[in-house]
């Protein structure tokens, strides 16, 4: 692939705000309730995209899980039912009380009150469910190629008429069989403004931020956090208690500390005050909101050189890009270098 347009005639509408005013509807993933913590970036995503599109007149509802957290400026839409596993550790099941299943079927009979739908739902089955639709339905990929039966979705239905949305070349890349005018790149929302700078850490810990799960690498980041005598901060809700547990269960609660699931401003005081974001996912990301927001804080980063830190880290300038076979090793070699 040569490589796909910067941004989709349809999507330029959340970047650059005509003066035409329009009823959006977004289907956000089912994984969670919104705002609980698994939907991370995308939750800041969004709630980012609602603020600028309510800024230029256009109304904004968002479908969701019961007992979400929806952004301000929006209509919240609750949709009850079984929540999506993740796909990233289960395979895909199906449930007929489903909650995906359910909001698409509530658009299916609401769809003509809104101009246009947008997917974020990392789910073949929107794909399927709302294309005989009489409004326009636009798809928004959040996650790297990790599902084959997704993956042969977006082949399946792709259409220059009705272009998917992509975040980073990288993540892109593990698409392969989508035609050049498929597939498009949306710049992402960001408000600097929200976050404060912090040129000198006023201690020598480092910080770990991510959901807890086997493939984000928690044990890794534990293990070089101790072999560099360094605390470690531990943020984010945790999805699987026992890896949780058989990661720190034979360290001293002095070495670490954790943080459960925090606000993005709890977020900036913690990293900004670190001397590095240790960043040991396991799996390709497709951009890592949480990336940009700890460059923004000050907080340079050590990255596997995997998926999108490649987009977004320039390496030995705002942080380091090191192999999967090497990373812990040459993490520790840059952190022998740091001081505050």
């Amino acid at each position: 692939m040569k490589g796909p347009h910067t941004i989709t005639p349809f999507f330029d509408i959340l970047l650059y705000m005509p003066l035409t005013q329009y009823r959006f509807l977004f289907l956000y993933t089912m994984v969670a309730p919104m705002g609980s913590g698994p939907d991370g970036g995308l939750y800041r995503t969004l709630c980012e995209w609602t603020r600028l599109l309510s800024k230029h007149g256009h109304s904004l509802s968002i479908i969701a899980a019961q007992d979400s957290t929806f952004p301000k400026h929006s209509t919240g839409i609750s949709i009850k039912g079984i929540l999506q596993q993740s796909c990233q550790t289960t395979p895909k099941t199906a449930s007929p009380s489903s909650a995906l299943i359910n909001a698409c079927e509530w658009i299916k009979k609401h769809h003509q009150n809104y101009d246009i739908i947008i997917n974020l739902s990392f789910d073949s089955l929107p794909h399927t469910e709302l294309r005989a639709l009489g409004t326009p339905v636009r798809h928004y990929i959040s996650m790297c190629n990790i599902s084959p039966e997704f993956h042969q979705t977006l082949i399946k239905h792709q259409s220059p008429q009705n272009p998917y949305a992509f975040l980073t070349p990288s993540q892109l890349n593990t698409f392969s069989g989508l035609s050049e005018d498929s597939a498009y790149f949306i710049k992402q929302p960001f408000n600097p403004h929200s976050l404060h700078f912090s040129a000198h850490p006023q201690s020598n810990d480092l910080v770990w931020i991510s959901r807890i799960s086997p493939e984000k690498g928690l044990d890794l980041a534990l293990s070089i956090a101790l072999k560099s005598n360094r605390k470690l901060h531990i943020c984010g809700v945790i999805q699987d208690r026992d890896y949780f547990n058989s990661c720190t269960k034979n360290i001293s609660q002095s070495d670490y500390e954790y943080h459960g699931h925090c606000t993005l401003s709890k977020l900036n005081d913690i990293a900004g005050n670190c001397q590095a974001l240790i960043a040991t996912h396991q799996w390709e990301e497709a951009f890592g909101m949480i990336f940009i927001e700890t460059l923004a804080m000050g907080t340079p980063i050590i990255a596997h050189n995997i998926g999108s830190p490649k987009d977004i880290i320039q390496h030995n300038k705002t942080g380091f890009l090191i192999p999967k076979k090497q990373y812990k090793c040459l993490s520790l070699c840059y952190l022998s270098d740091f001081s505050y």
